[in-house]
């Protein structure tokens, strides 16, 4: 299991092991913290996530819970500067969580600007990382995350990446808490790959994500 920028320099060198593992979780949930670090904390294992900062800060929340009678918690900035301590990386994942491709170009630019910003006033670290919200991208991002100093930017593309895949389109599998044991495993194989990608093309032109 590897960092998610160590994995990718290998992938460009071409030394990437065929077994290796990113481990990267999307939006900042507060579960990140109160569930997920402890165990990686404990075990060594490294991690990336890519919170919201709009959400971080409690400006607003992800759209599907918009409506939900229970409260969504998110990650504040004093846990996101002990998890970094400790070893968490942290990437850009815009600040409010909009459809990236219904948006103009300024906008865009506002939002991975102030996004980036926040990251890295909390970390203390240059943000060098994308996921793009909902999955949903077109070619003319790509220049725009070059110029704003990215390495790199992950879809929702389910599959493996291997050395000839475009820095700004790497693939991730999904893993949610409805698999079970044995989906997680079939989905580490590419089981799901065809259907995730059929599911993924529909979810990523709902504004919601859904």
């Amino acid at each position: 299991i590897l960092e998610a920028g160590e994995a990718l320099k290998k992938l460009r060198e071409g030394s990437l092991g065929p077994d290796s593992v990113v481990i990267t979780f999307d939006d900042g949930y507060r579960d990140n913290y109160e569930e997920a670090f402890p165990v990686l904390d404990r075990e060594r294992i490294p991690a990336t996530i890519f919170p919201v900062t709009g959400f971080v800060r409690g400006e607003t929340v992800h759209p599907r819970y918009r409506h939900r009678a229970n409260e969504v918690t998110y990650l504040t900035p004093e846990q996101i500067r002990e998890m970094k301590i400790h070893g968490i990386a942290f990437g850009c994942h815009t600040h409010s969580h909009p459809l990236m491709t219904a948006l103009p170009e300024t906008e865009i630019r506002r939002q991975i600007r102030e996004s980036k910003k926040l990251l890295e006033d909390w970390t203390g670290d240059p943000v060098l990382l994308f996921a793009y919200p909902n999955g949903a991208y077109h070619p003319g991002h790509f220049r725009i995350l070059e110029a704003m100093g990215f390495d790199a930017a992950f879809t929702v593309r389910p599959g493996v990446n291997r050395a000839a895949e475009p820095c700004w389109t790497l693939r991730r599998t999904e893993i949610s808490g409805r698999d079970t044991l044995s989906h997680f495993a079939a989905k580490l194989r590419g089981g799901f790959d065809l259907w995730h990608s059929l599911y993924q093309s529909v979810q990523r032109s709902r504004p919601d994500g859904r």
